[in-house]
């Protein structure tokens, strides 16, 4: 961990936002160009830990004239994923100088460029390459275009329901019990994931730091998810139902106002990862768009999601899950040991909670500790309509919810998205109750 600190000092970082917002000053420092190409975008050596300044060189044309090369350079006081106290300038109120071929900006003018440029919102708009990959994207109808962009914007909100839908059902499957300390398990791990970021460069999401977050999100979560199967979920296997519910409900409170206190209530931000946007289709001016971010979070849950099934399906661990979650007394009784079953079995659903917490983490740049209740809700809503018993059946519902949330928020208001969530639930519990695949299991059995 020593190494790891040491050696992010000297790793470097584009900040997204950053580059954002020095390409939008381009169109109002050239005013006379037609066109404007931005070649080439870099990060100057930092003169102390306190300074970035992004350059950016780019090719300007002007009527038949041939194309100059010019450069400027934006420099920030502090690191732009620090926290701003002006929300209408954003990272702009951190912008110290902008030096062009022509020298640095007066005081004056900058002040004026921040105010009557950035601060009005003009600079959003002037953004000369706003996309990674415009190019010769397809051109597809308009009703196209928008079901494609639903359907990107689902992607990651789907790997996120996925996993902790899939470690609702290890759970369940195993013993007939709901966790319901899953979603702060998620925040745990996020908040892992904040601190091991933050330990590199201040919050840079460099390969060092994104490492160092992975560890401390895993870390966190299975630590806690151990012991959580350990002294909790293992005591109360044979009671009620109720028992292990009240149980995991006050150890998430627990958490929460734990993480409370000790984080603070605002949330805490990391530096943009992977966030410029990429352009997919577009039907004239709209452009269907996703950052390669959105594209990593599914290719990493759907690993992780293969991996899970394989080794319910085709491990040795997996053989013992299938028999005790079908026969426990039968299980025990050919040498399956219970408690090392149902802490192994926490340990692998902490492991999908981790993975969780640590992709919403890079995907949300933030973390907060009001979030888990609600985050696990929606996954115990994707497990149950999949299917709880079953890991394939919780990972379609994750999908099936991520879905139905980003078409909801494409067609009608958002504002009664969840309440249209939730309602899907007690349509689901009166007419399917057993889950779109159909598989009971003990605990389904158990509690009908």
């Amino acid at each position: 961990m020593l190494l790891v600190l040491a050696l992010g000092g000297c790793s470097r970082l584009i900040d997204t936002d950053a580059v954002r917002l020095c390409r939008s000053l381009l169109p109002v420092l050239d005013r006379n160009a037609e066109q404007i190409e931005v070649i080439n975008t870099a990060i100057s050596g930092r003169t102390s830990r306190i300074e970035q300044a992004v350059v950016l060189d780019y090719r300007v044309s002007r009527g038949s004239g041939q194309p100059a090369i010019r450069r400027i350079s934006c420099i920030y006081a502090v690191p732009s994923t620090q926290p701003v106290v002006d929300p209408a300038l954003g990272v702009a109120a951190q912008l110290d100088a902008v030096v062009t071929d022509e020298g640095a900006l007066g005081p004056l003018r900058l002040h004026l460029l921040k105010q009557n440029w950035i601060a009005r919102g003009a600079s959003a708009a002037a953004d000369p390459a706003p996309f990674a990959t415009l190019g010769q994207v397809p051109s597809v109808s308009r009703r196209t275009a928008i079901l494609v962009q639903t359907v990107l914007s689902a992607l990651p909100i789907i790997s996120i329901y996925a996993l902790l839908a899939a470690a609702y059902a290890l759970v369940y499957g195993l013993v007939g019990r709901i966790n319901l300390a899953f979603g702060e398990l998620t925040i745990l791990a996020g908040y892992g994931a904040f601190i091991g970021i933050s330990a590199i460069e201040g919050g840079s999401a460099t390969g060092l730091g994104l490492i160092a977050g992975a560890g401390l999100a895993f870390y966190a979560g299975m630590t806690q998810g151990a012991a959580l199967g350990r002294w909790v979920l293992l005591p109360l296997v044979g009671r009620p139902g109720q028992h292990l519910l009240i149980a995991t409900i006050g150890l998430s409170l627990f958490w929460s106002e734990l993480l409370r206190l000790a984080q603070g209530s605002s949330n805490r931000w990391i530096g943009p990862v992977f966030n410029r946007p990429l352009a997919m289709a577009r039907d004239g001016t709209y452009v269907v768009t996703i950052t390669p971010i959105a594209l990593l979070l599914p290719v990493v849950a759907g690993l992780a999601a293969a991996l899970l099934v394989l080794t319910v399906n085709r491990s040795r661990f997996g053989r013992r899950w299938r028999a005790f979650a079908d026969d426990p007394k039968a299980a025990e009784m050919m040498g399956v040991d219970p408690g090392r079953l149902v802490v192994v079995t926490m340990l692998l659903a902490s492991a999908c909670a981790s993975l969780a917490g640590y992709l919403t983490t890079l995907y949300y740049g933030g973390i907060g500790f009001a979030g888990g209740q609600l985050v696990g809700l929606k996954a115990l809503i994707a497990a149950v309509v999949g299917g709880i018993g079953s890991v394939q059946g919780a990972l379609l519902g994750g999908v099936v919810l991520g879905l139905a949330e980003a078409a909801w928020s494409a067609c009608f208001q958002i504002e009664y998205r969840d309440p249209a969530i939730f309602l899907m639930l007690v349509v689901v519990l009166t007419l399917r109750p057993e889950g779109l695949l159909r598989q009971g299991s003990r605990g389904i059995t158990q509690e009908r």
